[in-house]
């Protein structure tokens, strides 16, 4: 068999029509990588945002650790012997309220942590005379938290205010 020599025009078609069919083959490929290229983008970015949705919560959960931790230290820096009731009845007695205030004991437990309480029925009280029962109630590192705040109104009488409270500590 001869070879046969292609003159320059036939070498030039060849050419092309190995280009075009080239780009043909290679077009579908290329699109493709530039769908996973786009694909691999936003599983990038989506990937960013649960990691900063990540450290958002680990530092709340840090912020949350520390306050606990803070918490537990005034629990364990209160005197051993602490009693709230017999806190709160001695801050009645100091500021000369206990003739009318009615003082209940109230046991329970909140997110299954125990706590002691108190139930304040007090009557005839004026606005300072409570504040300062307030201030007392809240002064030292007892870590004492009202409850619940049932009502404080006027008085029926018209003399001063009615109120009833409900303080809570939590047990070591």
């Amino acid at each position: 068999m001869a070879r046969r020599v292609l003159r320059k025009r036939e070498r030039l078609g060849i050419a092309v029509a190995a280009v075009v069919v080239l780009f043909l083959a290679l077009t579908p490929m290329m699109r493709n990588l530039s769908r996973e290229y786009e694909r691999s983008e936003k599983q990038l970015a989506q990937a960013q945002e649960r990691l900063r949705l990540v450290q958002n919560l680990r530092t709340l959960v840090e912020e949350e650790r520390v306050g606990v931790d803070a918490i537990q230290k005034r629990i364990l820096a209160r005197d051993p012997q602490f009693d709230l009731y017999s806190f709160t009845d001695q801050c009645l007695r100091d500021l000369d309220l206990k003739g009318r205030a009615e003082l209940q004991s109230k046991g329970g437990s909140y997110s299954g942590r125990k706590q002691d309480g108190v139930q304040l029925l007090i009557k005839g009280v004026s606005t300072e005379e409570f504040v300062n029962l307030l201030h007392s109630v809240y002064a030292g590192n007892n870590l004492i938290v009202v409850q619940r705040l049932l009502y404080l109104r006027p008085a029926r009488d018209g003399m001063g205010l009615d109120c009833q409270v409900t303080f809570v500590t939590p047990r070591k």
